[in-house]
């Protein structure tokens, strides 16, 4: 919400019933497409699509572009409190929210994502390493930092792999709809996991089954 907000176009479109309905969808922080939007808010889809125009013009929401796919969310989480507690907005209880992603709970709770570590352990494990600083977004970019590099590196998970840093870069999660991590340093955590013993893949599948110890490992050193 770094963009300057006019307050009273706000509170207008907080006041119309479509408008908010699509707002509230969105408090729960996934990124969706119109047309799940539509489906999730009860918004018909050619109204929602006018809608997002306007609200993407009051920097309200952002567009995510991934797979060739437009998905939308919040701009952030200032402006989930500004919607919440100055116009009243609040999110749909978890039975009223659109299920997205596969239906294989072990699918749902940890999957391999191009090498990376997916599903919902995949975006508490980046939600995690954002708050520790392990990464960190610097001019835009997300990054490794010191701290993060000494930190994995006594873990033993290998990040010397490239000539360079290993590149961080945001994954939209397909179940979960918030991000988790890829590029170099995602795949380097999930083959660590696998070196060292926490984890491994399901047999002919992409879930990721962590052991009773791996998965107390991993809230001890992320958590």
């Amino acid at each position: 919400m770094n963009a300057p907000i006019d307050m009273d176009h706000v509170a207008s479109l907080a006041a119309d019933p479509a408008c908010a309905a699509i707002l509230t969808s969105l408090l729960s922080e996934r990124a969706m497409r119109a047309k799940e939007l539509s489906r999730e808010s009860g918004v018909p889809l050619e109204s929602v699509r006018a809608q997002l125009d306007g609200l993407g013009a009051l920097h309200l929401i952002t567009p995510v572009r991934q797979g060739g796919r437009r998905y939308f969310r919040l701009a952030g989480k200032d402006t989930a409190r500004l919607l919440q507690n100055r116009f009243g907005l609040r999110a749909h209880p978890p039975q009223a929210r659109l299920r997205t992603g596969p239906s294989d709970p072990a699918l749902r709770r940890a999957r391999s994502c191009y090498g990376h570590l997916a599903g919902d352990l995949g975006v508490w494990l980046y939600d995690r390493l954002i708050v520790r600083g392990t990464i960190s977004f610097k001019d835009g970019a997300l990054e490794l930092t010191p701290a993060g590099a000494r930190f994995l590196a006594e873990l033993g998970v290998d990040v010397e792999n490239a000539d360079t840093r290993p590149s961080c870069r945001t994954c939209l999660d397909w179940s979960v709809r918030r991000y988790h991590l890829a590029g170099d340093l995602g795949r380097a955590l999930l083959a660590g996991f696998f070196e060292l013993g926490w984890a491994a893949p399901a047999r002919g599948s992409r879930a990721v089954r962590f052991t009773p110890s791996g998965s107390t490992a991993l809230n001890e050193y992320f958590g």
